[in-house]
C-alpha cells in the first residue's frame, strides 16, 4: 500500500501542486497562528504529501536510470530495471559469486542489445 492511498486528492496531485501545497503548509505551521487542532490537521496533510513527493521523486530517479542509450533514430534506448544494477559490487572479480558474474553478463548482453553493441553511444 502506497504512503498516500488512504488520500485520493492527493494522489492524483502532480509533484509541483503536492510541492506547493507542502510549502504553504510548512510556512502555516511556522507562522504559528492556527489553532492546536487545525495545527495538527495541518501537519498530518503534510506528511501525506511529502510522502506523495518523496514517491514521486523515486519513480523519476528510476526512470531516469532506466535510461541507457539513444538510439539510432535519436530516441531514449530504456531498459528494464534491474535492482542489482543499482548495488555496488567490488570490482575484484575474484570476490564475487558465480550468481554475481551471471547476473552481469546478463546485464551487460541487455546493455549491448539496447545499444546495438556500441560501449558509448555518445562516441558515435
Amino acid at each position: 500500500m502506497n504512503a498516500d492511498s488512504h488520500h485520493p486528492d492527493v494522489a492524483a496531485l502532480s509533484f509541483e501542486d503536492a510541492y506547493a501545497e507542502l510549502e504553504a503548509i510548512v510556512r502555516r505551521l511556522e507562522d504559528g497562528t492556527d489553532r492546536l487542532e487545525e495545527a495538527l490537521r495541518s501537519y498530518e496533510r503534510g506528511v501525506v504529501l511529502l510522502r506523495h513527493c518523496l514517491q514521486l521523486l523515486d519513480k523519476a530517479e528510476l526512470r531516469v536510470q532506466q535510461l541507457a542509450a539513444i538510439s539510432p533514430e535519436g530516441q531514449p534506448t530504456l531498459l528494464p530495471f534491474s535492482p542489482a544494477a543499482t548495488v555496488d559490487v567490488p570490482r575484484d572479480a575474484s570476490r564475487r559469486s558465480s550468481s554475481t558474474l551471471a547476473r552481469d553478463d546478463a546485464t551487460a548482453d541487455s546493455v549491448e542489445a539496447a545499444t546495438g553493441g556500441r560501449p558509448h553511444p555518445e562516441d558515435d
